[in-house]
């Protein structure tokens, strides 16, 4: 998604290349535009190796939870809010007279859903009262913690007065697969077999867009020159 290109089937394509540098990724488009460019992360680098490939796909800085000063879980499952890291991340990036591209990556609504968490139990109630299951609605608990924090950046951009010059986007790098096909399929009504259960939604959004909706296929790879087509 930050370069164009396809990944491995079989491997952690950003491990394996850990140490390629990405001339065409996002990041540098940005900066040979002039623009202020990082990049950040609500959790720790156990697995993904981000200050290492973020910076050599050009991103100015990186930011992990640890810079942020953002508290962690010492075990699996329990993720930070995603609403406290949009508002610092806002902190960092709402500089005055200044073009800036960041790429924000959540956790609040990763997966364990069949287990108890602190957000994942936060709105739980709510959905079970909908008819959904537990682990859906876990999930969708966890989603409206999400939901919140877009909202947070809306409110940030606006109230900075930068909302109408900034350019929103939005994209799942996979659907839930910490849930069966069987609860994926109370929100979903499209058939889930031969690979459908892996749509998910891209979303490009500013102020002054007015709306459309396109349901033909694409795939990560088209996000860069889409973003670099539509700011020329």
């Amino acid at each position: 998604a930050m370069t164009g290109l396809y990944s491995l089937y079989n491997a952690c394509t950003s491990n394996v290349y850990l140490n390629n540098t990405y001339f065409e990724a996002i990041f540098n488009l940005f900066n040979n535009a002039g623009y202020a460019t990082n990049s950040m992360h609500d959790f720790s680098e156990w697995y993904y190796k981000r200050p290492t490939i973020h910076i050599n796909m050009g991103s100015q800085e990186f930011f992990n939870a640890q810079k942020l000063n953002i508290k962690t879980a010492s075990y699996y499952g329990e993720w930070p809010d995603d609403r406290e890291f949009i508002n610092k991340a806002m902190d960092i990036n709402l500089v005055k007279d200044s073009k800036w591209m960041t790429w924000l990556t959540t956790v609040t609504s990763h997966q364990p859903y069949s287990s108890s968490s602190i957000y994942g139990d936060l709105y739980k109630d709510a959905f079970k009262a909908m008819g959904y299951s537990t682990s859906m609605s876990r999930y969708l608990s966890k989603l409206k913690v999400v939901d919140e924090a877009i909202g947070e950046l809306y409110r940030r951009l606006k109230e900075a007065d930068q909302l109408d010059d900034t350019v929103i986007v939005l994209l799942a790098d996979h659907y839930p697969y910490g849930l069966s096909k069987s609860t994926v399929s109370e929100t979903i009504s499209h058939s889930l077999e031969d690979y459908e259960i892996e749509r998910t939604p891209f979303v490009i959004y500013n102020s002054t867009m007015d709306p459309k909706e396109f349901n033909e296929y694409t795939s990560y790879i088209n996000l860069v020159p889409t973003i670099a087509n539509l700011l020329g």
